[in-house]
């Protein structure tokens, strides 16, 4: 009797592309991609779209085409066409992640790449602007959440324009003045405490809010602060996952940022420069991804305000040293 043996399977098609462009070898992804799904469709007789892998293969040929006209644009100086090319292809990443075509580690790999590339994107209009735009960071989309006149918890955007009042941003929706987060900053200057739920996400070239990219996203120290206590592990925390708790060096006012993803190599004491960006938006509790994304924001009316129309404008305050 002759025994089975089990054949070990290669990479699928899609796999082999997605190699080439994890590799950074944009131009072989896109032109791999084309090529598989145009034999595919001679060799089985499909109609552009009618077949599942072919249109696996045919995102992969956009990520990788992303990718690729996102690094000829910046070469050739249009900053905001290379912009919108890598949003593209950080969606076309989540949008295969989400189908289950990729793996999360290929896919958060992936999607920082898209990212990076939006990065020197956004740096390369700051330097070839004035001095004024120089200094700005990047705009984000704000939503807050909450129980509006005590209803049930609901969530809405705040106006782009940055006009808004302390009436637009809503309590956590439970009573967090005496939780743990606000006893641990309390002193004479920080009485009033209370939690936000804040979602920021990155904005297109027309200030709209692009969905699915909240997770992972930078966030920046309002003005010039000190750290007063950090939290470098999901589980250290009591639930509130990473965090940090920074005073404004001209008010004294306090903030705790929570439920981070990442959180800098800080140490307390230590004084951040406003705009410096102190840890990434993340959905952790206990373990990554407890909670839906989003930042607990524990700090009085006026401080929280602060750091949300900072993140949200991308103008911080600070001394410059």
């Amino acid at each position: 009797m002759v025994e089975e043996t089990e054949v070990a399977e290669g990479p699928s098609d899609l796999e082999r592309v997605l190699a080439l462009v994890s590799a950074g070898r944009m131009g072989d992804g896109k032109r791999e991609a084309g090529q598989l799904a145009s034999s595919r469709r001679r060799r089985e007789g499909l109609e552009e779209g009618d077949d599942a892998d072919t249109v696996a293969l045919g995102l992969g040929w956009q990520l990788a085409q992303g990718l690729q006209q996102t690094q000829l644009a910046l070469d050739e100086g249009q900053t905001e066409d290379a912009r919108e090319h890598a949003q593209h292809a950080a969606a076309v990443a989540r949008q295969l992640h989400a189908a289950g075509l990729m793996g999360d580690d290929e896919a958060t790999s992936l999607i920082a790449a898209a990212e990076g590339w939006e990065e020197r994107a956004d740096e390369a209009a700051r330097a070839a602007a004035g001095p004024e735009e120089q200094n700005r960071g990047s705009r984000y989309g704000a939503w807050t959440t909450g129980r509006r006149g005590g209803g049930a918890v609901t969530s809405v955007e705040l106006p782009r324009n940055g006009d808004w009042s302390g009436r637009d941003l809503w309590d956590h929706h439970s009573d967090r003045s005496q939780s743990w987060a606000a006893n641990n900053m309390r002193n004479h200057l920080n009485q009033d405490l209370q939690a936000y739920d804040v979602t920021f996400e990155k904005v297109d070239a027309n200030g709209v809010p692009i969905a699915g990219t909240a997770q992972g996203l930078p966030l920046q120290a309002p003005s010039d602060m000190k750290v007063i206590d950090i939290q470098k592990s999901y589980q250290g925390s009591g639930g509130y996952g990473m965090f940090i708790v920074l005073e404004d060096l001209e008010t004294g006012k306090r903030i705790q940022v929570s439920h981070l993803d990442s959180v800098g190599d800080f140490a307390k004491g230590q004084v951040l420069s406003g705009g410096t960006n102190f840890g990434s938006q993340g959905a952790s509790g206990r373990g990554r991804h407890d909670f839906a994304t989003h930042v607990d924001v524990v700090g009085t009316l006026e401080a929280v305000e602060l750091f949300v129309h900072s993140n949200q404008s991308g103008e911080f305050r600070t001394s410059g040293e």
